[in-house]
């Protein structure tokens, strides 16, 4: 698709898209750094489950 300079392409019965997207995310390493005491303040610990391979 970059060698065909396009974001769209029709492939067999498909249209497939290869899009660019944004996101914002907070920046927790600067916060924690610049504000230890409050990101302790709000910090929480949880519980999850996962499953693995080996």
């Amino acid at each position: 698709m970059i060698e065909e300079n396009t974001e769209e392409m029709e492939v067999g019965k498909h249209m497939v898209r290869w899009t660019s997207v944004l996101s914002n995310r907070f920046d927790t390493t600067t916060f924690k750094k610049e504000h230890a005491e409050m990101y302790k303040q709000y910090m929480k610990q949880i519980s999850s489950r996962r499953f693995s391979t080996t």
